[in-house]
Formats: structure tokens, sequence, C-alpha cells
């Protein structure tokens, strides 16, 4: 593991209220499955929660220069506010 950087209380708040509820999200669609309406609901807020996720890795990707790094190798650890790369 090497650590990038270290992120600010705010960055750190925000990732974990998105990482909580996209979990939250993937979690009800799998026991909701059977019916189609609140299913359409759940699909449409994930979408809405995948967008901004994307938007935040976006924003500390340029704001901490992690440009250089491939984004899907990219980690955030909500428990030391922390961004890593983990060794291959």
């Amino acid at each position: 593991m090497k650590i990038l950087t270290k992120i600010s209380s705010d960055e750190l708040a925000n990732i974990k209220k998105l990482t909580e509820k996209r979990y939250a999200l993937f979690n009800l669609k799998k026991i909701i499955s059977n019916d189609k309406k609140l299913l359409e609901e759940v699909e449409a807020e994930l979408a809405e929660v995948e967008r901004t996720y994307h938007q935040w890795w976006q924003k500390m990707i340029s704001k901490y220069r992690l440009g250089a790094q491939v984004a899907e190798n990219l980690v955030v650890d909500c428990e030391q506010g922390i961004i890593y790369i983990e060794s291959t």
C-alpha cells in the first residue's frame, strides 16, 4: 500500500455518507427484487448515488493531482481518511 494523500474531514464525511448509502442501496436492491415499482425507485436513487460517488472521485483526483494513477486502483480508507494505491 502506498499512501497518496490525506483527505479533509469534510471530504471524509462525504465519502463515508456516499459509501454507506451506496452499499445500503445495493443490499436493498437484492431484497426487493420482486417489487417492480420500489425496485425502479431504488435503481434511480442508486444511479444518482453512483453519479455523485464518481464525481467525488474525479474531484479528489483533480484536487490532489492523482491523475498519474489509474483511477480503478485508488482506494479511500474511510477510517484513516487517506487515499492510497495498493501495491501489485
